[in-house]
Formats: C-alpha cells, sequence, structure tokens
C-alpha cells in the first residue's frame, strides 16, 4: 500500500477532518498457493491493484488542482518535459486483477481492469456530470516460458475506451448519443537474456 498527499495539512483538525485531501493512494496484493506434485510442483497466483489521484474538494469552494501539480509547478512535475507518476495520468483512478498459473519453466494467465481518465479535468468542463466520464475497460492474456537463451513474455490485451476525452452530450437507451469510443489491441513482447 502506498498513500500520499501533495499538501502537507495545515493543523491536526485539517489531518482529522479532511484526510483525503490532495491525496493519492496505490493497495495492492498477490496471493500465490502451491498446487501439484511433488515431481511437477506449480502454484496459482492471484494479483489486485487499486490506484486513486482523483481529487475531491475538500472544502466548500475550495479550488483543487489535479495530483502531481501544485502552486509553484501548475503544468505539473516533469523530467525533460515528460510527466511524472503513475501510467494512469493526474485526475485518474484504476483497478486491475489478474490470475496465473505458474509452472517449471512457463506461466499462463489471464487479466482484466478498468481505467478512469483524467476525470478532475471533466469535473472542471461547463456541465460535468456521470454520461461525460472518460472510462476504458481491457482485457487480456499473458504468458512466459524460460528458453535456453532468454525469458520470454508476452501479454495480449484487447481495450474499449468510451467517450473519449468527454464528448458524450446527451444519453439515451440506446447509449450515449454523439461519444467517441476507440478500441484497442496491444501485444508487448519482452525478451531477457539469460547470463
Amino acid at each position: 500500500a502506498e498513500w500520499a498527499r501533495t499538501e502537507l495539512p495545515r493543523s491536526l483538525s485539517d489531518l482529522l477532518v479532511t484526510p483525503h485531501a490532495s491525496q493519492g493512494y496505490t493497495v495492492g496484493l498477490q496471493w500465490s498457493n502451491p498446487v501439484g506434485s511433488v515431481s511437477t510442483p506449480a502454484a496459482v497466483r492471484l494479483q489486485a491493484e487499486f490506484t486513486n489521484l482523483e481529487q475531491t474538494a475538500a472544502f466548500p469552494g475550495h479550488v483543487t488542482t489535479d495530483y502531481y501539480t501544485g502552486r509553484a509547478t501548475a503544468h505539473g512535475f516533469t523530467h525533460r518535459g515528460q510527466l511524472l507518476g503513475a501510467a494512469i495520468g493526474p485526475g485518474a483512478s484504476s483497478q486491475f486483477i489478474a490470475g496465473d498459473y505458474l509452472a517449471s519453466g512457463w506461466r499462463a494467465g489471464l487479466l482484466a481492469g478498468r481505467t478512469r481518465t483524467e476525470n478532475d479535468a471533466m469535473y472542471r468542463m461547463p456541465d460535468p456530470r456521470a454520461t461525460r466520464h472518460d472510462v476504458t475497460i481491457y482485457a487480456g492474456i499473458r504468458g512466459a516460458m524460460r528458453a535456453s537463451w532468454s525469458d520470454i513474455s508476452a501479454e495480449l490485451v484487447a481495450g474499449r475506451r468510451f467517450n473519449y476525452l468527454f464528448q458524450s452530450e446527451v444519453y439515451n437507451a440506446g447509449g450515449f448519443g454523439n461519444s467517441i469510443d476507440m478500441s484497442n489491441v496491444t501485444l508487448s513482447l519482452s525478451f531477457t537474456p539469460i547470463r
């Protein structure tokens, strides 16, 4: 677990009354259980992670700033122009689950997740509402094996981003009106040499 605030509380009362002010957190777990026999050892592994960088107004009339920004860095904390921080970006939240079968020399598994993108920016727009959220859901398969010369891993993920950049104006029984939804398929391969 990791919990952080971008601003220190002004007093003990401030911390106790509004502990969520300027906070961001990540909570994750991994559980593994042996299966199989002594001659063919294996394990089942489950993983889950939840991250929240969305900022809620702590006080009436209080302007919230995106996580990874501040009074001195309104543009955000960067390293040579590259944004620092969680891959989901400021003002976002995500949930992720996965399960794997781990055998001697190989593994295979499934994963799924959801990301709500730049939610703080959506609430600064005129007429923010529940039908304007920019949300991605995804699922995939992954696996790895050990060869004589390298560890090889692969991941295939298919996702759908609903209401890209908050463009939906209306919602009806058939779905979002004029929203732009985007599909994406990603294949990741990696090779790690064995010494």
